[in-house]
């Protein structure tokens, strides 16, 4: 599993990688399974990421 941020909002996020999307990554496939919003702090920056699993460990 690899956790990914982006520098957009949810909404754009959610729109880009839906749930159970598949994307490649570094020359891998992988399947969205959850986003998770940026985190409410003052201290460093937070982004909202995406989580995936890659596509061949996935079981069916």
């Amino acid at each position: 599993m690899i956790r990914e941020e982006y520098m957009m909002s949810m909404y754009e996020m959610k729109a880009k990688y839906p749930i159970g999307s598949i994307h490649e990554i570094n020359g891998k496939k992988y399947k969205v399974v959850k986003h998770n919003e940026a985190l409410p702090t003052t201290a460093f920056l937070s982004l909202p990421s995406t989580e995936f699993i890659e596509v061949s460990d996935e079981r069916k």
